[in-house]
């Protein structure tokens, strides 16, 4: 509307004023009509979004968002056509009738959305952050924890990629993948994880044990059956390595390099535990999806809520105090992860410290 005047000649003139509030009034609708749709509407179209793009509640979301589309450039459409319709009307308001009508035909006879899921994705994730930002005041704190426990290997060929069981299941969606890089001959799922069914966020491992479902979605992302070891027995992230590491050695399989794949926050603690398990001439290269911490809190199920921050601050703890244990080697904590801990554990998120050291 900042050019109307270049719009209509007789713009400034007295008897034009009814027709250019009229144009204006048409405006303000298209873009109250956009807003509502924003604020209420949109937000919630975005987190219907599943993983397959392919599923029939992301099909239904790429048609609400294409009505989204139409409805807020019809009314545009209509004040362009006003315009250029009116006495005196310049000849370049037909461009502007041109891109208006474009953009509300184009969305009716393309056969995918203006935006494509990525794009919807990015969108959410900035909502979530915001809502992440709104709802955690300890943001600040869990992102220096998160990044401290980030170990940021650079993967390349090894001997056997070891996926290590827990809660969350795209930490075997990303194991497969590494695989079918071709990544390493073998993938071993390890963990058994039943010490936690009485925890909500274990409800869908009840009766079967984490490296049964993580098998389970390797062979679904198309890992040969043949090419899985499995590892059930295991209760804790030592005997994650001690039971596979047996397992590989009564197999005859010789390893000088393994990928072991953990939650994004867990890296750190892996690496320290796996040093003292595996012989020293075994390198460890330690990895996760990736992922941001706002995305990541997002993507969870809302069974789990906040038992992930509960389990990090957790998994810190255990690296300062492992160590003295032998379960752990050292890891030097900089002073400000430190504090951080401190704030959370302060703020109450203790439920998987060890309370003899809280």
């Amino acid at each position: 509307m900042f050019s109307l005047e270049s719009l209509n000649s007789d713009y400034h003139r007295e008897e034009t004023f009814e027709q250019v509030r009229a144009a204006c009034l048409l405006v303000c609708l298209g873009v109250a009509t956009f807003a509502q749709y924003e604020i209420f509407f949109f937000p919630s179209y975005l987190r219907k979004l599943e993983k397959d793009a392919d599923s029939k509640e992301a099909a239904e979301t790429k048609k609400q968002i294409k009505s989204l589309f139409i409805y807020y450039h019809i009314a545009w459409a209509v004040s362009s056509i006003y315009l250029a319709t009116r006495p005196n009307a310049m000849w370049n308001s037909w461009l502007y009738v041109i891109t208006m009508v474009g953009f509300t035909v184009w969305p009716m006879i393309t056969p995918e959305p203006i935006y494509s899921m990525n794009d919807l994705k990015n969108l959410m994730s900035s909502s979530e952050n915001v809502q992440l930002e709104r709802k955690n005041p300890y943001l600040d704190e869990m992102q220096i924890i998160w990044d401290y426990m980030k170990m940021r290997h650079e993967l390349r060929p090894s001997d056997a990629i070891i996926v290590l069981g827990s809660f969350d299941t795209s930490v075997g969606e990303f194991a497969a993948k590494l695989f079918l890089q071709g990544l390493a001959p073998i993938l071993v799922c390890s963990g058994s994880g039943t010490v936690n069914h009485g925890n909500a966020a274990y409800s869908r491992f009840v009766g079967t044990t984490e490296a049964d479902v993580f098998a389970g979605i390797a062979r679904d992302a198309g890992v040969p059956p043949e090419k899985i070891i499995v590892e059930n027995q295991s209760q804790n992230t030592g005997q994650n390595f001690e039971f596979t590491k047996k397992i590989l050695e009564d197999k005859g399989i010789a390893l000088n390099t393994i990928i072991v794949v953990q939650k994004q926050f867990m890296e750190r603690r892996t690496f320290a535990t796996g040093k003292v398990w595996m012989p020293e001439s075994v390198e460890i290269l330690v990895t996760s999806p990736p992922i941001t911490m706002a995305d990541y809190q997002a993507s969870l199920d809302a069974s789990i809520g906040d038992h992930w921050i509960h389990a990090m601050v957790g998994d810190l703890q255990r690296i300062k105090e492992y160590p003295a244990k032998g379960f752990q080697i050292e890891q030097h904590i900089p002073d400000d992860v430190w504090a951080a801990y401190e704030t959370l554990v302060a703020a109450g998120y203790t439920s998987s410290c060890l309370k003899e050291a809280v």
